[in-house]
């Protein structure tokens, strides 16, 4: 069984703003990245929720969860609106969340894009923290192009990834990176800060 991650994990006490950072699905997807691309990792999931995670030498740092910040297709953080609803009693606090996705919120010329930017910025946050890692995005969002490598656990089958180069810029979801992956696994060299940050982190291998 694979836990998720929440306030009584071993991550990063910073992450500990928010109660839950990731669920079991999602450490899943981060274990078979990590066995791709090394001990130095951000992976982000976009697909109908938006979840980025950070490894750090073998260690998981912590994590944005679904609620937190950058939308999916269908589910997101809730914003004043949705506060002001849920106030109301037109909406619950769980249907609010389902329908804050990117599908329900801007026009279907701008989903691709909003999503993109948001998740670009997840992952650049994360790179404050670990400047080395490499970069891997995961989920629906990927276009065929990109799917150039899938992962055989359970837990990661429905998704697909691509590594990006450090400094390399996530971009969207759709054109992920400045430099393709050099080979059909998508294995990039890096280099990886060493060390760990505050705190004892959960290892993923």
């Amino acid at each position: 069984m694979i836990p998720g991650l929440h306030r009584g994990s071993p991550t990063d006490p910073r992450f500990k703003a928010y109660s839950h950072q990731a669920s079991p699905e999602k450490i899943g997807i981060l274990y078979e990245v990590v066995h791709d691309l090394g001990d130095d990792v951000v992976v982000c999931d976009a697909s109908s929720n938006t979840v980025t995670l950070l490894v750090t030498g073998g260690g998981i740092t912590g994590a944005f969860d679904a609620c937190i910040f950058a939308p999916g297709t269908r589910h997101g953080a809730l914003d004043v609106d949705a506060i002001r609803r849920i106030d109301r009693g037109d909406s619950t606090a769980n249907d609010a969340f389902l329908h804050a996705g990117v599908n329900y919120t801007v026009p279907p010329d701008l989903r691709t894009e909003t999503m993109a930017m948001f998740a670009a910025m997840e992952c650049a946050s994360m790179l404050l923290l670990n400047p080395g890692a490499n970069v891997a995005l995961a989920g629906t969002m990927l276009p065929p192009s990109r799917r150039g490598w899938r992962g055989s656990s359970p837990a990661a089958s429905p998704s697909t990834t691509s590594g990006v180069r450090p400094g390399g810029s996530p971009g969207s979801p759709a054109t992920s990176s400045r430099e393709q992956p050099r080979s059909s696994d998508s294995r990039l060299s890096g280099s990886p800060r060493p060390g760990k940050p505050a705190g004892s982190a959960p290892p993923v291998s």
